[in-house]
């Protein structure tokens, strides 16, 4: 499958990158993460892998915010949060990807549609769409660069560390 796919909405040729190499790197390390000292023990290991998970991992993460949803002068700014995936919901979301090719609804603007829908949350931390179906959202013909942007940001955001003050302990 290519990085881009054009997509038909309403008439118009819409350019929707592939997401899945994405969301296939994001238990990658950041990079900041191998910049200290290269010799702890397994236990030591152990318990920064375990810090870090919890402490990033369960982050709330955002806002992102989707200007392309509503007028300049509007009185609201829609944005969505999002956390990192656990180790379980990216192969969950890969197994979904291999089940939509093996249909033959592998275009990124529904891959980037069903990630959307499992990772957007709100402040809170919960999930937005937790009952809706793939098919219901690509019923309702949501702005698919609206929504490819924002799966890109939860992508780039996801391999970022957050500090200490972006997770209230400063």
């Amino acid at each position: 499958m290519s990085d881009t796919v054009m997509a038909q909405l309403d008439g118009t040729g819409v350019s929707v990158p592939n997401p899945m190499p994405d969301i296939e790197l994001q238990d990658e390390a950041p990079a900041e993460s191998q910049e200290k000292r290269e010799d702890l023990s397994g236990p030591e290991l152990t318990s920064l892998f375990r810090r870090e998970a919890t402490e990033q991992g369960d982050a709330v993460r955002g806002p992102i915010y989707l200007d392309e949803l509503v007028d300049e002068d509007a009185d609201i700014r829609p944005a969505v949060y999002y956390k990192r995936l656990t180790r379980d919901e990216r192969l969950s979301l890969q197994k979904r990807h291999r089940e939509m090719a093996a249909e033959g609804d592998t275009t990124s603007e529904d891959v980037s549609l069903m990630i959307f829908i499992e990772r957007a949350r709100g402040a809170d931390g919960k999930r937005l769409f937790a009952t809706m179906q793939l098919e219901e959202a690509q019923a309702a013909n949501w702005n698919a660069e609206c929504i490819s942007r924002v799966v890109g940001e939860m992508a780039d955001g996801s391999r970022t560390r957050l500090s200490d003050e972006d997770l209230g302990n400063s």
